[in-house]
């Protein structure tokens, strides 16, 4: 069984969802131009991209890292290998889908958001 890229994987994820390149960048506020070099395998994303795109596709982003072809790894071993690592980056894909969904939301939206939670924080409601 041959290995497919992260650049293949990811192309295929998009068109597994049937969404057009245009609209994956629309949806993870990036340039299509810069969601274009990612399927082209031209460049690879920030973690926080990686974060963004696994939670739209339904993944772990350690799904999505693990696919990366060795040559990309071995470039980019600090910074992937740092995200593997530190449990910082380690969430849940419950918790990946509501950081997806904040960060689609505009500043007020967003304020909204976490005033409403500082007051569940505050309140008596069970968790």
């Amino acid at each position: 069984m041959q290995v497919k890229s992260f650049a293949e994987v990811l192309k295929g994820k998009r068109e597994e969802f049937g969404y057009k390149q245009c609209e994956v960048a629309e949806m993870l506020y990036l340039s299509s131009s810069t969601y274009s070099h990612y399927e082209a395998g031209t460049r690879l994303p920030t973690i926080e991209n990686l974060i963004k795109i696994s939670a739209l596709y339904n993944m772990n982003p350690l799904e999505l890292l693990y696919m990366f072809a060795p040559e990309d790894i071995k470039s980019n071993s600090e910074t992937y290998f740092n995200f593997i690592r530190h449990g910082k980056y380690a969430l849940s894909t419950k918790e990946l889908h509501l950081l997806s969904d904040f960060n689609m939301l505009n500043n007020d939206q967003q304020n909204a958001i976490i005033n409403m939670t500082k007051l569940l924080k505050r309140s008596n409601i069970p968790h």
